[in-house]
């Protein structure tokens, strides 16, 4: 009954409250009733990192439909009023993102625009033999200062910490064949994986193709050299269709060859598999058709967000396929289409990331306040 008499009397105060800011305008109770979403009004982004000339879409939950967006600052990009899709501007700055409902309710996000690149390798991805000389890596982008270090305790990477970018790292391989990664880590959290194969030493393995990773501009072609020393025939396929290579080489092998690859027009990712007959040994190719390259990165940036929202982020850059995976805290994360997904964060901090088809990594921080 306290809950019934409570209901009442809140409903003829808003009522009241309702006709003197309206003017005694044609807006009916029974609107008004029907607009009510539960909870209280919020803005369930408090806070947001975001980088220039980006988009992020801002929403509402509980107050009195409908909400409106607007941006308090000029020159700070544009927001749609009516669908909270906001435009950061094109140079460095912060902005205040305000929401209301129906009853003039408020509530304002703070953004931060920035305007720095992400990190970025050439190679993205290598492989190398026991006993080569030490492979050189060009890193670019990023903010400084920087750590760089191999997953192998027994690899070495040098210099393990520096200043700037641009700079050129080498790595050593160890002294045992199988999967690396060097990771880098800027100042700001961001992060980069470079994967690194390393093979067994020249003339040694009994099957072997090189390169292992190619990056191969669409429409354009890339030659792979496949070593056989067993006198097995090979078997030689692409993961799917997405391009071709030349019809001698489906044929078995017996012996060393060439493969050639012809890339369609769009971008993608194929594996190159090359399998001994009889062993059923096998080695692998990672072949990537991109038009241009850029970072791996993923929108928003860190972000604080009210209790229960649930944040859309978006991967680009890199080279897809992309994996969205939680890296600590607690939290819901379902991946919703092959570049994005939705996260619902439950502890006061966690945090993201997405892996690319070579292991570069981008991570995002989330924080609920």
């Amino acid at each position: 009954m306290k809950t019934c008499v409570a209901k009442i009397v809140s409903w003829t105060l808003m009522a009241a409250l309702l006709l003197v800011a309206s003017g005694c305008s044609q807006v009916s109770l029974f609107t008004l009733m029907e607009s009510e979403q539960e909870g209280e009004f919020d803005l369930v982004v408090d806070s947001l990192n975001i980088k220039v000339d980006s988009q992020f879409k801002f929403n509402s939950v509980g107050g009195y439909l409908p909400y409106t967006y607007a941006l308090k600052e000029e020159n700070g990009g544009n927001i749609d009023p009516e669908t909270g899709q906001y435009t950061a501007p094109a140079n460095v700055t912060e902005v205040t993102i305000e929401s209301f409902d129906a009853l003039g309710h408020r509530d304002s996000a703070r953004v931060s625009i920035y305007d720095y690149e992400s990190i970025m390798a050439e190679p993205a991805a290598f492989s190398i033999r026991l006993g080569d000389p030490d492979q050189e890596i060009l890193l670019t982008g990023g903010v400084g200062p920087f750590t760089a270090t191999a997953e192998n305790e027994n690899a070495v990477v040098d210099p393990a910490t520096f200043s700037t970018t641009p700079k050129t790292i080498k790595y050593s391989p160890p002294s045992e064949t199988g999967t690396d990664y060097i990771d880098v880590v800027d100042e700001q959290g961001n992060s980069l994986r470079i994967k690194v194969d390393v093979l067994p030493a020249a003339g040694t393995a009994d099957l072997e193709i090189l390169p292992t990773y190619a990056v191969v501009d669409p429409d354009g072609t890339q030659t792979f050299n496949i070593t056989n020393t067993t006198g097995n025939s090979l078997s030689i396929a692409l993961s799917d269709s997405f391009g071709s290579i030349d019809k001698n080489a489906v044929e078995a092998v017996e012996t060393s060859a060439s493969v050639v690859y012809d890339a369609p027009s769009n971008d993608g990712a194929v594996f190159l598999t090359v399998t001994d007959d009889f062993t059923g040994d096998s080695v692998q190719a990672d072949i990537y058709v991109q038009g241009v390259l850029t970072p791996l990165e993923i929108t928003p940036g860190n972000i604080e967000v009210s209790p229960g929202a649930t944040v859309e982020f978006t991967a680009s850059g890199g080279f897809p396929p992309y994996v969205f995976s939680q890296l600590n805290g607690t939290g819901t994360l379902v991946q919703t289409s092959p570049t994005t997904a939705n996260y619902t964060p439950e502890s006061v901090i966690s945090m993201i990331r997405v892996t690319d088809g070579v292991g570069n990594q981008a991570k995002v921080k989330i924080q609920v306040k």
